[in-house]
């Protein structure tokens, strides 16, 4: 048996949210600013669920998180990107 008291991690769900939207054909705004650009958002873990903390007689105050989770909890990321040329 492991130092947790049991040879399983308790299962996981994490909910992550992304989207995307394409200004392919973007009407002449600011000169066509928006033209061939591309924005993306996501959240990770929506719901903002702890992962499981594994008890190990090794493990630092707090104990060790499961790998599978992450300490962090909820996350934001945007990312915009603008294409040049053809």
């Amino acid at each position: 048996m492991l130092g947790q008291g049991s040879e399983w991690i308790p299962t996981q769900t994490y909910h992550d949210v992304y989207g995307r939207y394409r200004f392919e054909n973007a009407p002449d705004f600011v000169g066509g600013l928006l033209r061939n650009t591309e924005l993306q958002i996501s959240v990770q873990n929506v719901l903002n669920t702890d992962p499981p903390i594994l008890a190990s007689s090794s493990s630092v105050v707090g104990g060790y998180y499961a790998t599978e989770g992450d300490a962090r909890l909820r996350r934001y990321s945007i990312a915009f990107t603008k294409r040049f040329g053809l």
